[in-house]
């Protein structure tokens, strides 16, 4: 619908795993540069791609360069020709029907030493668990079930996108909200975050709402 398209905060979990010394970043669903903005705001030059115009109208605020293009169809061919430090997939490859060919296109975008970012939704997320066991599973506008999702992962499935890819993983985890119930209202913020960093590092397939990955080209001695 004219003038209106999905905004966020942006995901800051994921751009934290940009490392020191990047510079050129290719933000891959970029929306309306809801990332964008907070990596231009660290210095980074970014070009994004979208499919809608009107998002890239907005997002080129942010960015040297916003391309317009379908990525069903793989990265635009301006994209290619261009090398980046880092790739950014922020909630954008369980859109997909193809997500492992556009993963290993954006390898083939990086610079020696760059690295692709990868966000997706957690689908057994143990609020998602307890739907499936009460035998739901509605698609909604948002969430992990959004009816524009076409691919689910899991903890363990999601590195089979960096694998394809013939890339090495370098980060794999998955923060989150440890349940809590009403304990989260009752007792210091500083107890409920111990907890949270405490599921998600060690059951972070259940408490992680979503996966992140970072990957890199082998380095070969």
């Amino acid at each position: 619908m004219s003038g209106l398209f999905y905004a966020n905060a942006g995901n800051p979990e994921l751009l934290a795993l940009i490392p020191v010394g990047t510079r050129t970043v290719l933000d891959v669903g970029c929306g309306p540069g809801d990332n964008a903005r907070l990596m231009q705001a660290r210095g980074l030059e970014v070009d994004g791609v979208t499919l809608s115009r009107e998002e890239a109208n907005v997002a080129g605020a942010f960015m040297r360069e916003c391309f317009v293009a379908d990525l069903e169809a793989g990265l635009p061919a301006e994209a290619k020709q261009r090398r980046y430090d880092c790739v950014v997939f922020s909630h954008v490859l369980e859109h997909l029907r193809a997500p492992e060919q556009l993963v290993r296109e954006a390898a083939g975008v990086l610079t020696d030493e760059g690295v692709v970012l990868i966000a997706v939704p957690n689908v057994l997320n143990w609020r998602q668990r307890i739907d499936f066991l009460r035998g739901r599973f509605d698609y909604a506008d948002t969430g992990v079930l959004d009816r524009t999702h076409l691919r689910f992962y899991t903890f363990k499935s999601a590195p089979d996108l960096i694998a394809q890819a013939n890339l090495t993983l370098d980060h794999h985890s998955a923060p989150g909200g440890t349940p809590l119930w009403f304990l989260r209202r009752m007792a210091p913020k500083s107890f409920s975050a111990a907890i949270d960093a405490w599921g998600s590092k060690t059951l972070p397939g259940l408490v992680g709402g979503q996966i992140l990955i970072r990957a890199r080209r082998p380095r070969h001695p």
